[in-house]
């Protein structure tokens, strides 16, 4: 403890130290055995032996002298276990949820083709088209009614043939096969006089006539025995649309998401329907929310900068150009509108800063998504490299 008095109050940090070394070996072995746990690890400062948090915060920063190896050992895995079991639990579900959708998508496939040859299973393929919400609504109605018309196999179905029936009513009317969606309804009608499923799908046919007001007096006459029911008010919006009253959509989604707040499919519409109306910077909100509500997506920050690069201006140039780049690191360097996007956008800060600079605007991060580009096209369309050269040449990047 003497020493330790004498020694002076500020020291440089020393290098590493061999438990420091330990750790960082056993957080090798665990990146080496799991996949995608390297994500929940710490990153450690070999000069200074400062641990960072997954969002580069400063956690802990110990020296080699100060603590010995199962004390360190100790802090480690302190530190960084809440974080591994959340994460971990995360990915593992995650995986799991990628492998279960994957292996559906090839059985849809597969069933689909044997369906069409007449040797599949069509209780089978409307089950999967059901579960994967695959809009496949030619092929639903025909093969959907080759089960109905038919009193045996009808008969296999159970309880499951008013499913059917619902299910080729409305890929009937996504087709406008009105005759077939009425015969459907009129069956489901009879079976279930006061069900409000019934109830919609009447609407919904109404409005496939083209019968606005008769579709919105259905849905008012649902909303006030379930005020709440969110299909309902999907489809006043849609009714709204359909006339082309985007005022009318819009002030229709607002009251929506003013109680279903999460639904992203209402955001994006209701940002697509202020683009429509050339409110860029209510469109630039919605997709803000998007953002925010999924991260990972690189398709809410092309369409954010999408926005701003249209809005025009030194700041939102620059913001477009930021979130271009977030982009193409979210798709890992596979969007090739996201590029196109970097190039427009430093075309434009330069043309607005002025051409006599001696310093462009972040050539290196463009002069890469040029060569990408032309890479590209010459790889998958070798006979428009040219083109692209020459109008890529012409923004003077």
């Amino acid at each position: 403890r003497e020493r330790e008095r004498e020694r002076p109050q500020q020291q440089p940090p020393l290098p590493l130290g061999w438990n420091w070394a330990v750790c960082l070996r056993i957080q090798l072995v665990y990146v080496a055995i799991i996949p995608g746990l390297h994500r929940a690890l710490f990153r450690i400062d070999p000069v200074a032996g400062i641990f960072y948090d997954i969002d580069g915060n400063l956690c802990h920063a110990p020296t080699a002298s100060s603590l010995s190896l199962w004390r360190g050992l100790f802090i480690y895995v302190l530190i960084c276990r809440t974080q591994l079991k959340d994460l971990l639990a995360g990915d593992c579900t995650r995986w799991r949820a990628d492998m279960v959708g994957s292996s559906d998508q090839a059985e849809l496939v597969r069933v689909e083709r044997e369906v069409d040859e007449g040797v599949g299973d069509i209780r089978q393929y409307l089950s999967l088209l059901r579960k994967l919400k695959a809009r496949r609504s030619q092929k639903a109605v025909k093969h959907g009614l080759v089960l109905l018309k038919s009193s045996a196999l009808r008969n296999t179905l159970g309880n499951e043939v008013w499913t059917v029936y619902e299910q080729v009513a409305i890929a009937a009317l996504d087709c406008h096969a009105l005759d077939v969606a009425q015969d459907c309804i009129g069956v489901l009608s009879a079976k279930f006089p006061d069900s409000i499923r019934v109830e919609r799908l009447e609407g919904m046919w109404f409005e496939a006539k083209g019968s606005w007001q008769q579709a919105d007096k259905i849905y008012s006459g649902i909303l006030e025995e379930q005020p709440l029911d969110p299909q309902i008010q999907k489809r006043r919006v849609a009714i709204a649309k359909g006339q082309g009253n985007l005022a009318g959509a819009v002030e229709l989604l607002r009251q929506y998401l003013e109680t279903f707040m999460a639904d992203h499919d209402a955001w994006r519409e209701l940002a697509e329907t202020y683009i429509s109306l050339q409110k860029y910077n209510q469109a630039a909100f919605c997709y803000e929310e998007l953002i925010l509500m999924q991260t990972s997506s690189g398709l809410w920050h092309l369409k954010y900068a999408d926005v701003h690069y249209t809005i025009g201006g030194l700041e939102n140039l620059k913001i477009s150009k930021k979130y271009y780049a977030a982009a193409i690191k979210l798709s890992g360097g596979q969007n090739l509108r996201a590029l196109y996007g970097i190039c427009l956008a430093a075309a434009a800060i330069n043309q607005v800063k002025g051409r006599g600079k001696e310093e462009k605007e972040g050539s290196e991060l463009q002069s890469l998504a040029v060569s990408y580009i032309i890479k590209e096209y010459k790889r998958k369309c070798h006979k428009k490299k040219d083109i692209v050269s020459a109008v890529l040449d012409k923004l003077q990047i």
